[in-house]
């Protein structure tokens, strides 16, 4: 806890929230000054939105008592919504490194590659955590695009498979790499318009916590 003494999810004394209600009770101020001092683009993020990505992160990287710890988080809902720029903005208001990877890195000529891509940006954050100290994520987006069943208009390959397995494999232990090499842990943020496309076993409680969003008004 001490490399995150500086971070937003610490209270005035410095020590880590006690349990998840304590901190989302503080948070409507907090995330207020946030959205006002950190952002850089002329976007906007909707604070449920705002409040959702702050839980996730808290919770990974604190361990908050009653919070579910899944690794990987999930915004999804209709197409052209700007669910990836919003994560991403989100996560930079926060103060949180982001590594991206793009749909169209989860498939290549050669079988393998794209799961290496999803090992080695998971390390790459997580390496970024312990030489910094400051809180990493890492991002998919469009995840459903690039690994989903899209029945006659895509189907699943090797790369895919992999992907999956590789993300799974993640997120049931998010400490090591391939089970050999340590690593912090690092929440992964993921962008879907349709997770329905995507094989279960990675959607479930325990792996994804998902967050169904359907803006309207100004939050489009």
């Amino acid at each position: 806890m001490k490399r995150f003494r500086n971070w937003l999810p610490l209270n005035n004394n410095g020590h880590a929230k006690p349990s998840a209600e304590e901190s989302q009770a503080a948070l409507p101020e907090c995330l207020s000054d946030v959205q006002r001092d950190n952002a850089h683009r002329d976007i906007y993020v909707a604070e449920n939105v705002l409040l959702a990505i702050y839980l996730h992160i808290v919770g990974n990287y604190i361990n908050l008592s009653g919070y579910a710890r899944e690794v990987i988080f999930a915004l999804t809902g209709p197409f052209g919504t700007g669910k990836s720029v919003t994560t991403i903005e989100a996560l930079y208001r926060l103060g949180v490194k982001v590594f991206v990877l793009a749909a169209s890195a989860m498939e290549n000529r050669y079988s393998g590659v794209p799961a290496d891509r999803v090992f080695s940006i998971y390390y790459q954050a997580a390496q970024h955590v312990d030489e910094t100290g400051q809180p990493a994520a890492v991002v998919i987006d469009d995840l459903d695009m690039g690994v989903g069943d899209f029945a006659n208009v895509s189907q699943a390959t090797t790369n895919t498979q992999m992907v999956i397995t590789a993300l799974m494999e993640i997120a049931d232990h998010p400490t090591t790499i391939r089970g050999t090499t340590p690593c912090t842990r690092v929440p992964i943020f993921v962008t879907a318009n349709d997770l329905g496309k995507i094989y279960g076993a990675l959607t479930r409680p325990g792996r994804m916590r998902v967050f169904e969003w359907n803006p309207t008004g100004v939050a489009r």
